[in-house]
């Protein structure tokens, strides 16, 4: 279970009584103990229910509206609006709840972080914990193909620096309802070894030397509609480093890509 499954079952309870009765529930906080960000949110998540209840539960409820409601005719009469406005003992905690509600929504969005970095985020998390590919491919051909035959997006555009990396498969992910489509990808890098030695002048010792050293390089390209982010900025699109991992995200089209790699900046723009 990754982290956006998570969610998406903690959303659905609002008071966790037993968690062996309900083993999704139990994988779901798992989850949470293993990805800090989850574990945030979930924190957030609570506080937001425990106001919104603890306001509730303080309206009062009118002393005869339960009479009103057992006496009431079969063929009640619509409620005008005015009639409503005049009673203002039945008026007073309609307002009052209306208020609550307005207020803890507000004071929760504030909370969540921009929805491009949430993404950003919630995306490296999905690769920073070990996987099972969810598309089998050996080129971007067949990876594409995989990607259309599960109705993920698969009409995007690989740079061309990427087109000489090795696939490894492809994921499908969500966002919000938004289809995602990763391309899992390695290729080599080289890296150059620190040389020892150095004088204090700045020269070089005899014993320094310079090598190359071969390793892999795994990257991942996150493909979304652009429709899933409408307010996407130049900021969102900026060079940023998540967890361990180095991004780069931009918007060509009506997609969206995120590029990810476990290299550093010298590494990321070679490729993008």
């Amino acid at each position: 279970m990754d982290s956006h499954e998570a969610k998406e079952i903690l959303l659905s309870v609002r008071v966790i009584v037993d968690e062996a009765a309900h083993p999704l529930v139990a994988s779901a906080l798992e989850q949470v103990h293993r990805d800090p960000e989850l574990a945030s949110w979930w924190e957030r998540q609570q506080e937001v229910d425990n106001i919104l209840s603890a306001s509730l539960r303080a309206i009062e409820v009118p002393p005869f509206l339960e009479r009103r409601i057992l006496s009431a005719r079969r063929n009640v009469e619509p409620i005008r609006w005015w009639k409503i406005l005049a009673a203002p003992k039945l008026m007073a905690p309609i307002a009052a709840a209306v208020v609550v509600i307005v207020g803890v929504w507000v004071w929760s969005v504030q909370l969540q972080p921009a929805a491009f970095a949430a993404y950003r985020s919630e995306m490296v998390a999905a690769v920073s914990v070990p996987y099972e590919m969810d598309v089998e491919a050996h080129d971007f051909a067949d990876l594409r193909r995989g990607f259309a035959a599960s109705g993920w997006p698969s009409d995007y555009r690989v740079p061309w620096a990427l087109r000489s990396t090795e696939v490894e498969g492809g994921l499908l992910q969500t966002w919000q309802g938004k289809k995602v489509s990763v391309l899992c990808l390695e290729t080599e890098r080289e890296t150059s070894a620190t040389s020892h030695g150095a004088t204090e002048a700045g020269g070089v010792s005899g014993t320094g030397h310079g090598a190359d050293e071969e390793d892999d390089l795994y990257l991942w390209l996150f493909v979304a509609d652009r429709s899933a982010f409408p307010d996407l900025s130049e900021t969102d699109t900026a060079l940023e480093k998540v967890g361990d991992l180095m991004t780069v995200a931009w918007a060509q089209g009506d997609k969206v890509y995120l590029l990810a790699d476990d290299g550093d900046e010298r590494s990321l723009r070679a490729f993008r």
